[in-house]
């Protein structure tokens, strides 16, 4: 099947021949006549599957310009989900004129979100922000023909079931709905129930796929010996583009005032920054002002960066579902990537060896020896010196002699848990 098949306005089918997208993924190819008919729908898909253009292209076929009223609302978990889809509809209505978005998120001002939304045909929001819009009257819902809960299970799992049912009160007409979970947990079910009744469900297998163009290692060290080799890789591989990732927010300030003291601009996304802050880092980073991309996993999801060369996991996440959403910031568009991620306790290994087998991935194994001693390799030809040790909670930039032991050859199983 092609796109022109789904018989899309003429200006949605241009912007697609024009970006090289001709046939539909599998979820697009499913949902978006289902769409069309003006059914329910219930998607169970992840990430990288086209869920997003599979609603945007519907919403978009049957928008009414000449109405400057709300008539499609778009709820997601994040602010930076939402935003990726407020990209993607701009991006797919570039020749469809006289469109208004409107995106209401925490973090950014709320004047002009209401400025925005009284002229505006689509919302892409946040449950929470949408709910203050609601509650000050800002958001007129009356006119309101589809409704779209994306990734509605990890909306649940943050604790936004009052809001969306908030939302839901708000309207008193019948409206289209359409619901995207990675799971089929009972509360996700009893949300389909109870704001879609009768739904069409369209479930794609193996949802959270990892890209064939990345080349996964994982690499056994200690914690005190992750800054150590972090260091050494930077100045050896040199990456364009990299993303390292960490569970918490105070390694992300570390991590990225390591990095620059040697020369590697970084910046820093976690959940304390404040929303006009992470898109000015994003942006930065996109247009490579910056190189190196230290987050939490506030960006592991729903963003679209092109050409990152490198992922470094410097710790491994909670969940091992949020594993494959890293790595899979790089090795996109048909583009060869690399991940590095660094090994600590036997826990850790334990999940990264169920990682690959739940995924059917390979991750190779490699000793911190081993790793350094390639690295060396890489130094040595590029004539620098390898980094030893530091005192980072100091500052102090002393050098140790080549002979000391920093770890490299402690043995994995005694290492700390």
């Amino acid at each position: 099947m092609e796109f022109k098949e789904l018989k899309l306005r003429e200006e949605l089918l241009r912007i697609l021949e024009k970006r090289n997208f001709s046939t539909p993924t599998e979820i697009q190819e499913k949902a978006i006549p289902v769409f069309l008919d003006g059914q329910n729908i219930f998607g169970k898909s992840g990430t990288g599957t086209g869920k997003t253009a599979t609603f945007v292209l519907p919403i978009l076929q049957n928008i009414d310009t000449e109405s400057k009223k709300v008539q499609a609302v778009i709820l997601a978990p994040t602010r930076e989900l939402a935003l990726q889809i407020l990209e993607t509809i701009n991006i797919l209505s570039s020749h469809i004129p006289n469109l208004k978005t409107a995106s209401l998120i925490g973090g950014m001002g709320i004047v002009d979100q209401i400025k925005k939304v009284k002229i505006s045909q689509i919302v892409v929001g946040t449950p929470g922000r949408v709910a203050d819009h609601l509650n000050r009257k800002t958001l007129n819902t009356q006119n309101v023909k589809t409704v779209i809960l994306d990734e509605a299970d990890e909306m649940l799992k943050m604790g936004f079931k009052n809001e969306i049912d908030l939302f839901f009160k708000s309207i008193e007409q019948k409206v289209q709905v359409g619901l995207f979970s990675a799971t089929t947990t009972p509360k996700v079910l009893e949300l389909a129930q109870k704001y879609m009744g009768e739904y069409t469900f369209v479930e794609i297998k193996n949802e959270v796929k990892v890209n064939d163009n990345i080349n996964s290692e994982f690499v056994y060290t200690t914690n005190k010996n992750k800054e150590i080799i972090l260091i050494n890789f930077f100045m050896a591989k040199k990456p364009k583009k990299a993303i390292v990732f960490t569970n918490t927010k105070s390694h992300t300030e570390k991590i990225a005032k390591n990095l620059n003291s040697f020369g590697f601009k970084s910046v820093v996304i976690n959940g304390d920054k404040k929303q006009s802050q992470r898109s000015a880092s994003i942006r930065r980073f996109k247009s490579e002002e910056f190189n190196v991309l230290v987050a939490t996993d506030v960006v592991g999801r729903g963003i679209d960066i092109d050409d990152v060369d490198f992922v470094i996991n410097y710790d491994i996440p909670k969940e091992n579902e949020q594993f494959i959403h890293r790595i899979g910031r790089t090795g996109r568009n048909n583009k060869m990537g690399d991940t590095i991620s660094f090994v600590s306790t036997k826990e850790a290994l334990r999940q990264v060896k169920d990682i690959q087998k739940h995924y059917q991935i390979k991750i190779h194994e490699i000793t911190d020896e081993e790793f350094m001693k390639e690295i060396d390799e890489s130094l040595r030809i590029a004539h620098i010196e390898p980094y030893e040790s530091r005192d980072f909670r100091r500052g102090d930039d002393r050098r140790n002699s080549r002979g000391r032991d920093n770890g490299r050859n402690r043995n994995f199983s005694k290492s700390n848990d």
